[in-house]
């Protein structure tokens, strides 16, 4: 082991510059660190609302929303001149810029010109923002949010930007069911609501989640103490999101060797025989295996106190991730890694790129590559990437890391 190890260092070095596992014929492994949005404690905000009198007065339960998510926030409105005084009467906005972008009258409206887009690129907006917002749903506004100096640029989804939005909620207009009695459109004040929320949301997914109020009274449910172990979790719903066994066994040996921490082994029944097999060929005083054994409302304080999980895309490690845990997750191709990656303080998510991802299968045997989204991905990449966050590092090399009080 100790020899297969050194050998892989010496290639992980070569790979990590080469960025291709080409000459195995097999997709490169990725990782990658979702990276929490920050805003200052005042952030600058800029919204476009350049429609006409109904469209703001539809708004203004949307805008009072902003203002309540960031009362301390500098809030600027560009809307129509005919807009102004009911804008300002609001008390939102700290400073109001005119622009006719439309006619006055909706009757005289018409498709908005090259040299009108040109016209607003002329106008002083200030900034940079820290967020510009287009609340309006059609889409010929939206090229303006290209022309604001913004750090995230957020609206409904619109066709042939010559940019990309950082937030956009998909249009979603038409008949959403058989149900005759539903009309599956949805009105443009909630419409706008929902985009807010949606950004007032994207902030604070990173903030302290309610998952931390669900642990047990005081007490040792598991009889571990303050355990200090890796926690590995090698379920998952699905057998397409399910790294081979073989791997873990592997991954729990070189762990154990390299850093000397226990490992804990959690899941629930469908996973005792994998927690069995893998705490078998580990030294029994280096493997605490609680799978099947565990109730799920006692698992949280379980985690809490882990120096490191490693799990597939599943149910613990989405919990790891929202406490705060130190969380490695081995990401399946079968679901799209930006929608369903977890979320927290301190995630990598090591991947493989692959055509055919997401491709939502639920069982092994439905792949006709073999889940080659997951096979590929390697020991001795999660060893690595496990041995880095341990060090609390992101470098290529080996260095000395943090060990438990023995």
């Amino acid at each position: 082991m100790t020899e297969k190890l050194r050998n892989w260092w010496r290639r992980r070095r070569h790979t990590s510059a080469t960025g291709t596992n080409s000459s195995r014929g097999i997709p490169a492994t990725k990782i990658s660190q979702p990276a929490a949005p920050i805003l200052p404690a005042q952030p600058s905000i800029l919204i476009l609302k350049l429609d006409h009198i109904g469209d703001f007065v539809l708004a203004m339960r949307p805008l009072l929303e902003l203002r309540k998510a960031w009362p301390n926030a500098v809030i600027t409105l560009v809307a129509g001149p005919w807009n102004h005084s009911l804008a300002k009467r609001t008390g939102i906005f700290d400073r109001i810029i005119d622009f006719s972008f439309f006619p006055e009258s909706s009757r005289d409206i018409r498709r908005p010109t090259a040299a009108l887009y040109s016209k607003f690129a002329e106008v002083d907006l200030g900034g940079p923002y820290d967020i510009a917002i287009d609340l309006r749903y059609d889409e010929d506004t939206r090229p303006l949010l290209g022309m604001v100096d913004a750090k995230y640029r957020v609206g409904y989804a619109a066709k042939s930007l010559n940019f990309t939005l950082d937030l956009e909620l998909p249009t979603a207009d038409g008949q959403a069911t058989g149900n005759e009695n539903c009309s599956g459109s949805i009105h443009t004040e909630l419409r706008m609501l929902v985009l807010v929320s949606l950004l007032v949301s994207f902030f604070r997914q990173w903030e302290p989640h309610p998952i931390h109020q669900m642990f047990p009274e005081p007490g040792d449910q598991a009889g571990l103490g303050d355990h200090c172990s890796i926690v590995v979790a090698p379920g998952a719903g699905k057998t397409t999101s399910q790294w081979p066994l073989k791997n873990f066994v592997a991954l729990c040996a070189a762990l154990t060797e390299k850093t000397r921490h226990n490992i804990l082994l959690v899941g629930d029944s469908r996973d005792i025989e994998d927690g069995r097999i893998i705490s078998s060929v580990l030294p029994s005083d280096c493997v605490r295996d609680l799978t099947g054994r565990l109730p799920i409302e006692g698992l949280p304080e379980l985690l809490s106190k882990a120096i490191l999980f490693v799990g597939n895309d599943s149910g613990p490690t989405h919990m790891a991730a929202k406490l705060g845990v130190p969380t490695l997750c081995i990401f399946s191709g079968a679901a799209d890694y930006r929608v369903w990656q977890p979320i927290g303080s301190n995630v990598k998510i090591i991947r493989t790129d692959i055509k055919c991802s997401p491709c939502s299968l639920m069982r092994r045997e439905q792949c006709p590559i073999d889940v080659k989204c997951l096979t590929s991905i390697t020991v001795e990449d999660v060893f690595g990437a496990a041995m880095d966050m341990l060090a609390g590092r992101d470098g290529d090399g080996p260095r000395p890391i943090a060990r438990c009080a023995e």
